[in-house]
């Protein structure tokens, strides 16, 4: 084993450390919600939920995540190529605003302080997927035609 790492492998050694950090960020980057932004919020009653529902959002590249924000557990999750429209409501006087998607053709509403801003969050995602592809297999904005269809298929309506 030391042959192959080329130093001898214990627990001080600054190789040895740095190698075990490279690992675990491999691992974390593993997770669907790695890099993501976390934002308390309330679920209104509705498409989604027949009550109201205090979750734990997290937005990165990979989509909208909520989450118990007891326990972390999976809700729901909204891949950022499937929202069609994004909506943002402040209100006055600090209280809550309200972010509202549309994935296909559902509703989602989201109440939630900064509404503004976490719709800003979501649009930067958005345009990153645009911009280096919303599939796995590699379609970005400067391609003209993929194997699914055209690019039309990418556009968004995210009115900040």
């Amino acid at each position: 084993f030391e042959e192959l790492l080329g130093f001898e492998a214990n627990a001080s050694h600054p190789r040895f450390i740095y190698l075990l950090q490279r690992a675990y960020l491999a691992y974390l980057q593993m997770w669907p919600t790695y890099g993501a932004s976390m934002h308390d919020a309330t679920v209104e009653q509705g498409n989604l939920c027949a009550m109201a529902r205090k979750v734990r959002v997290a937005i990165n590249a990979d989509g909208i995540w909520l989450l118990d924000p007891r326990d972390y557990k999976l809700v729901a999750s909204f891949r950022m190529a499937d929202i069609l429209k994004l909506t943002a409501r402040d209100s006055l006087g600090g209280a809550p605003g309200t972010l509202t998607f549309n994935v296909n053709g559902s509703n989602i509403d989201l109440t939630l302080k900064n509404a503004s801003y976490v719709s800003q969050v979501v649009a930067y995602n958005a345009f990153y997927v645009v911009a280096n592809g919303a599939f796995p297999f590699g379609t970005s904005a400067a391609d003209t035609e993929d194997k699914v269809g055209s690019n039309d298929q990418l556009k968004m309506n995210c009115r900040i």
